[in-house]
């Protein structure tokens, strides 16, 4: 009687040992396993390159001489492909996830490409004049989970700064009976890369 009581203790230890780590494992699986399994994997497609109306979506922004710019970030002007193929964001039919906000980040390899710039939170400051090219790299987070998307841990966004098209000195030249007028002129980047003037010509 005594050893049938000894194997029943041993049974019932071992047993319940074994339940005890199989439901760790089954937790485990349920948060960690079946997610991995389960979950989208995501590819940066690109953004847009050209001025748009709506401001998240714009890459090229015009500034006054002499004055501070601010622009707040948005992945609305990125474009993103999960591996079903489907896209989301700019110039997709689908619109950025409810559930995704980005951090912007700051490391030493990831620094604001910007000498002149600042930034607090999601919005940059550019305090220089005359064009700037700049490139943020950001990470991507579920804010339901806190989470960051799978692929998406750092993505970078570019930005170009230019002046407006402004007549920065004028006057009459009453040796040559003219008016003089010094422009600057706005740029931006065509389809293949090379920068164009916006306004030219110009009719007075």
């Amino acid at each position: 009687m005594k050893i049938y009581n000894f194997y029943k203790v041993i049974y019932c230890y071992l047993s319940s040992l074994l339940k005890k780590y199989l439901r760790l494992f089954f937790t485990f699986f349920l948060l960690f396993g079946f997610n991995s399994v389960f979950s989208q994997v995501y590819d940066t497609l690109g953004q847009n390159k050209t001025w748009d109306y709506d401001t998240a979506k714009s890459y090229l922004f015009y500034k006054q001489i002499g004055t501070d710019f601010t622009i707040c970030t948005s992945l609305d002007i990125l474009k993103f492909k999960d591996d079903t193929g489907k896209e989301y964001g700019w110039d997709s039919t689908n619109p950025i996830p409810d559930e995704w906000d980005f951090e912007i980040l700051t490391s030493i390899f990831d620094v604001l490409d910007c000498a002149n710039c600042e930034w607090e939170d999601q919005c940059i400051t550019y305090k220089g004049d005359g064009q700037e090219y700049i490139s943020i790299y950001v990470k991507v987070i579920n804010i339901t989970t806190g989470v960051v998307i799978p692929g998406l841990d750092r993505v970078m966004i570019s930005y170009k700064f230019t002046d407006d098209f402004t007549v920065t000195q004028y006057g009459f030249n009453s040796c040559l009976g003219t008016y003089d007028m010094k422009i600057n002129e706005a740029t931006i980047v065509d389809g293949s890369g090379d920068e164009i003037k916006v306004c030219n010509e110009y009719n007075f």
